[in-house]
Formats: C-alpha cells, structure tokens, sequence
C-alpha cells in the first residue's frame, strides 16, 4: 500500500484522482465470470485518466448494447435502448460535459427514487467540483468519495469478494493522496506565504513553478507583481498549474512551449503579451487587458475569456476546444487559421473583427461586419514583428485593419520546397515573365509551391491588400542567374500574396520582393542606417507626391541592398545618391519603400507616452535602457534601488524630472520631421478604399478573392 501510495508524481500529475466511472456506461451486464469481474475493477482505474476513460466508456458501452440486442425485449425497445447507448457513447467522446450532465442527471434520478441521500449529495459535490474547479468542492467530492469506497470495501470483504475489496481499498488510498494535496493547496492558498516581486524574480527561473511554490510553502494565489517583458525575460518550457493571478502585470511578456494548467488571471494588465506553442487547459481570464496580445501554434481546452480588453488580439494557427470569448472587446482581433471545437462568442459586438472563418457558435453578439479595409502584414510572430512591428499601429492610426500572417508558412517543407524552386528557375529562359511570376504561373506547380500559393490565396480571401514588411536580403536566384538562397519559404510566400493581384505595398526588403517580382533587379549599396533627406526625381508621379507630401521627405533607412533595374510598370519617385528610395506604379496600386515611413507612428506613440506617463512610468519609460540598478544618476545623488520605485531626494527629483523633460522634448522633435512619411499610407489606403468600394460592408468570414 505505501508503495502505491508514494508512486512517482509524474504519474499522479497524469491522472484526475477526482475522476469517476460514468454512471452508465462504466456498468457491465451481471455475470459471475472472472473476465466481467475484472473488467469492473479496472473500470474506475482506466476512469481515472481521459483517454482510457474514454476507451472504457465505449467498450463498456458496446458490450451493453450488444448484450441488448441478445435479450427478449421488443425490437422497438431494443432499438430505443441502444440508440441512446450510442448517443452517450458519442457525447461521452465529443462532448464529454454533455455526457457528464446527462448521465448524473439519470443516475441521481434513480438514487431518488432508492433515497440513496449519500449518493445524491455526493454527485452533486462531485458536478459541482468538476465545473467550478475550486479546490475546496474537490477536496470534499475527493472525502465523500473516499467514505463511499471504503463502505463499499467492507461490503466487498464481507461477501468474500476480496479482490473487489482490495481494488477498492487501492483506490481510496489513491484518492487520500490526492486530497491530502488538496487540502496543502488550501492551506498554501489561505496561510502560505506572500510571494512578493523580489520571490516571483527567482521563480521565474523555476521549470516548474507550482513545484516550487508547493516546496518553499508559497501561497498560489500570486498578486500586484510584475513579470519581466521581452526580450529581458521569456518564461520558456515552464510549468503553471493550479495557480490564481490577481493583479499581476503580464504586459509585453512572452511564454513559449509553456503548460499552463487549472490556472485563472484576475484583472492582470497583459497587453502586447505573447504566447508561443503554449498548451493550455481550464484556463480563465477575467477582466483582464490582453490588448494587441497573441496566440500562435498554441492549443488547449476549456478556456474562458470573460469582460476582456481583446483588441487587436491575434489568434494564429492555434488548435482550441471549449473556448469561450463572453462580453468582451474584440475591435480589429483576428482568427486566421484557427480550429475550434464547441466554442463560443457570448455577448461581443462583432463590428470590424476578422472571424476569418472561424467555427465559432454566437450568442447574443452583434453582426460580423467590416467597415475598414483589411490589409494583410507578413508577420514574424517569435520576433514580434521584427522590422514590421509599427505597421499594425500606422494602419491604425490610418483607419485600417492588420491580419498578420507568419513569414515562414508552417506547412511548407523547406529541404522539398528548395528542390522545387531550383529545379522549376533551372529551366527559366521566356523572359516573358519575370522568374517569380513563373514559378506561380506554371500550369505544372509542384506540391510545396502549389500549397504556399493556396495558403497566400486564403490569407488573400480576407484581405483588401498586402504589406511586405523589412527582413534579410531577397535570395539572389529570383532576380539574377546566381543563387546564394537555401530558404525559400517567405520569398514564394510574398510573391504568392503579390501574385493575388490586389494592392501591394512592401517596406526595405518587401520594396526588394516586389521589384523583383515585377522582373526588376536588386544591387548592393553602401549600408544605409541613418536619417535623412531624401529627394523627389523629375519623374510626373514624383512630383505628384511633392505636392501631396510637402516640400521635403526625411526618412530613416537599414538596408545593404537596394532596387537597381526598375520592375515593369514601376517608376521612381524618391532617390537618394543615386540609391532609390521609393517607386510606385501610375495606378498607386504598388508601392515600394526602400526605407521606413512607419517610424512615423513613433512621434504619436511618443507624445501619448509623455501624457499618461507620471513621474515613475518616465523612469521607466526613459531610464530602463541605460541606467542599471545601484549605479548613481546625477551629481545630486539619487540612486535606483532594488525596488519597484527609486528612492530619490529632492534635488535628484527636481534634476531628474528636468532631464527627461529636455530628452522628451528631443525625441518628440527628432521623430516629428517624419511625419511627412504618413503620405505613403494615406495614397495607398486611398487606392485601397477605392478598389474595395468605400465603406462597404462585408462579412469577415467571406471570401473575397479577385
């Protein structure tokens, strides 16, 4: 018995020792033989973890029915019979709370009748338990159920069955374990201790975070403390289970191949927060601000987002059951590629959010509709936008839509789709169109290149444009006889979306992929890292943009390559010592940045910072970056101490507050000379609206190919 009992935790951590056989189908026909007699022992055991219950329920299930069929009731009570063994079996596999209410609605109907008390209140707290997850309704369901077993114990022994017996006895000891566990989880969360900022920083460090809580007497109930934000700290491969959030500040904070587990967030600050192939099970968010958060590759069950700030969330190719997303904000968060199973949209209003399809049942929401444009952003999600991070705040702050989609398409083999593109470039001699636009016009595409191109083609069915964002240098193969690629996934994957044939605007190296797509060519120039003055060519459309984007254009360049031979249809407007800086075509439709005009958006972001922030947030705001912890700061004296607010004097307070007045000032003045930049998205935008046709309402979930 002790050996059992000490069993190894990662075992236990496996199994729900609070699970029970389902009332129905666990049952077998009576019989005396020693196969049926085993089976209903090891029926509470194999119940005691998903999938095993599940194969339990159905083959026990199975054999009831068949034995039905062998028995001298009527053909119509046979068939009644056996068609609800099979719905349960169903409900059991696909919904198991369905099966779960269905069955103690059933069996505590019988006890009823048989004024089994006992029986009645302890389904009751074990439904109860199951629903709400609160350690204490376990703890007791797990004490109820113990009493129970042992009862049944004695009965066992007594008839001289002695194997039941012991199975039964085996089991309560498995049950005792589990609620001893329970009952120290209440004592940690009533009288451990206080995790504190300075406790929570050494945590973090922990694989297992609950284990540690548990070892050092923590309480897991974790509030008012901040957890660090990337890139200083990315809580990777840990493990949250049974722990409640309250107050905590998430925001800019990432988890990556994370478990989180039995775990609730109460009104936790998470905004710009990102979670990467996290898996997540009976997790609750309550009042919680997750604006602009994401979740990609990640999966899970049984989530819950309740009176939640969702704006501008970003849900990627996630795999989630049981999702509920109830009275909360979703303004302009997106879905794309998700699969969901039973989920649920309860009480939002669905105005200009991107469903992209996506199998949710609505309750009580209001209509999808999609007022603004939608423009699709390559997106490097374990970057959290790389270079493109600014766009989705320019279309913004422009009156538009971002659906971001991964730069590397998950589903593209990169060894096959190398092979492909070599071969398919090996044999490019028509000239007639450029080498990219062959590779997608073949009549004959391969496998890698026709699933890239079905992939562009969705992410294109729910947008109005596309924007390229910066990156490495194009591969040399898709505009010169060279080669020097051996990834080819994001360049077919940017041309794919180009070849869709709608508007199209690409920045730095998105400026590269489409001149070389139109058949242009790529040079290497100088390293451009600077801010400066760009001037307008004598070209008509230059002048055009002259007077639209005033007299002077200063933007901020990062690239070692450049446009050289101009793509079909493309003309230069910006240059820069003979370098070109931007290009568009006569209809406005494609435009190409050899630097980047969204830096712009960093004077607004700026100025919002300087009104919201007070004394600490500028510290924050101004100082993290270059100032460490117990250095001295000013010849006044003042010193950032271990905590979460410095201790500062008067004179260091004064000194201080000057200082980065006088910095706010110049960081609003250097980024206000490119406001200018703004041009490009308002054109673009203005070509945009005008294809999509104004303000038209469509649906996100439709497909709007063309």
């Amino acid at each position: 018995m002790f050996l059992i009992i000490t069993v190894g935790e990662g075992l236990l951590d496996r199994v729900n020792l609070n699970a029970r056989p389902d009332p129905l189908l666990g049952r077998l026909p009576k019989s005396e033989s020693q196969l049926t007699r085993l089976a209903l022992i090891a029926i509470p055991f194999m119940s005691l973890y998903k999938p095993t219950r599940m194969g339990a329920s159905v083959i026990a299930g199975s054999v009831q029915v068949i034995t039905l069929w062998k028995g001298e009731q009527s053909r119509s009570e046979k068939f009644f019979k056996s068609s609800s063994y099979a719905m349960m079996i169903y409900l059991s596999i696909y919904r198991p709370k369905a099966a779960l209410v269905t069955t103690l609605a059933v069996q505590t109907y019988s006890d009823i009748k048989d004024r089994k008390i006992y029986d009645i209140l302890s389904r009751i707290v074990y439904f109860s338990s199951i629903y709400s997850g609160r350690v204490e309704l376990i703890a007791l369901s797990l004490v109820m159920e113990i009493g129970k077993e042992l009862g049944e114990a004695y009965q066992e022994y007594d008839k001289g069955k002695y194997l039941e017996s012991l199975a039964k006895l085996i089991m309560a000891a498995l049950r005792t374990y589990q609620t001893k566990e329970e009952a120290s989880r209440l004592s940690r969360r009533y009288f451990g201790k206080t995790v504190t900022q300075e406790d929570w920083d050494q945590l973090s460090n922990e694989k297992d975070i609950s284990k540690a809580l548990k070892k050092k007497n923590y309480s897991d109930v974790i509030m008012d403390i901040k957890v660090k934000s990337l890139p200083q700290k990315d809580l990777s491969n840990v493990k949250l289970k049974d722990m409640i959030f309250e107050r905590v500040n998430f925001s800019e904070s990432g988890l990556s191949k994370a478990s989180i587990e039995n775990v609730t967030f109460n009104h936790c600050e998470m905004k710009d927060i990102f979670f990467y192939r996290v898996a997540l099970t009976n997790v609750v968010w309550n009042n919680c601000q997750l604006e602009k958060g994401a979740f990609y590759l990640c999966y899970g069950s049984n989530l819950h987002f309740k009176g939640c700030d969702l704006t501008r969330f970003c849900m990627e190719e996630s795999i989630f059951s049981n999702l509920m997303i109830e009275a909360s904000s979703l303004y302009a968060s997106s879905f794309l590629n998700v699969l969901l199973q039973d989920s649920l949209l309860k009480g939002c209003d669905l105005l200009n959010v991107l469903l992209c399809d996506a199998n949710f049942k609505q309750q009580s929401c209001t209509d999808n509709r999609i007022t603004k444009p939608v423009v699709a952003l390559t997106w490097d999600f374990k970057s959290r936008g790389s270079w493109g991070a600014p766009v989705p705040d320019v279309l913004e702050d422009q009156g538009a839509l971002t659906l971001k989609f991964p730069i590397y398409p998950k589903d593209a083999d990169r060894s096959s789709l190398y092979d492909e593109v070599r071969d398919k470039l090996r044999t490019y001699e028509t000239y007639r169109l450029s080498r990219a636009q062959e590779l997608l016009s073949d009549s004959n595409l391969t496998p890698e290149i026709e699933r890239i191109k079905r992939r562009a083609a969705q992410v294109m069915s729910y947008a109005d444009a596309v924007i390229l964002s910066g990156g490495e240098n194009v591969e040399t193969e898709f505009y010169s006889d060279a080669s020097d690629g051996y990834d080819y996934r994001r360049s077919v994957m940017e041309f794919a979306v180009i070849h869709h044939g709608k508007p199209a605007m690409g920045i730095c190296r998105g400026c590269q992929v489409v001149n070389a797509y139109f058949g242009g060519t790529i040079k290497d120039v100088p390293f451009q890292g600077r801010q400066e003055l760009i001037e307008y060519t004598d070209d008509p459309l230059g002048k055009r943009l002259r007077k639209k984007g005033g007299r002077e254009i200063i933007g901020y360049s990062a690239h070692g390559q450049a446009a050289d031979k101009m793509g079909e249809g493309l003309r230069v407007i910006l240059m820069k010592r003979g370098i070109v800086k931007a290009f568009m075509n006569q209809e406005g439709t494609v435009i190409g940045t050899q630097f980047h005009p969204e830096r712009y958006i960093e004077g607004k972001m700026v100025k919002e910072k300087m009104g919201k922030a007070d004394l600490k947030q500028l510290i924050t705001i101004l100082g993290s970056g270059f100032i460490n912890k117990g250095n001295h700061f000013f010849e006044t004296g003042p010193v950032l101490t271990e905590g979460d607010a410095p201790q500062l004097n008067r004179a260091g307070e004064e000194a201080i507050i000057k200082f980065c007045n006088q910095l706010l000032v110049r960081m609003v003045e250097s980024v206000k000379v490119l406001d200018s930049n703004q041009i490009f998205f308002k054109l673009f935008l203005e070509r945009v609206r005008a294809n999509r046709g104004g303000s038209t309402l469509q649906p996100s979930g439709s497909s709007r190919g063309g």
